[in-house]
């Protein structure tokens, strides 16, 4: 079972912050109206998000293959 969890688990944990910034990318683009795109206060949420997703990540990363061996 562990054969399946593993590679799954990291590769959601690599491809969050991907996704989070291509749809990040996708409601702020220029064909959006900027009615519609989100406030400046969700903006600076979403690069938050960003940046955690990205921390996880990389810890993830660090733990999984070079602490736990």
């Amino acid at each position: 079972m562990c054969f399946l969890v593993d590679p799954a688990t990291t590769l959601s944990f690599l491809t969050a912050p991907v996704l989070g910034f291509m749809n990040y990318k996708a409601v702020t683009a220029a064909n959006v109206p900027k009615k519609a795109q989100p406030k400046i206060w969700l903006k600076i949420m979403s690069w938050t998000g960003l940046v955690v997703l990205s921390g996880f990540s990389v810890y993830y990363i660090i733990f999984k293959f070079f602490i736990t061996k």
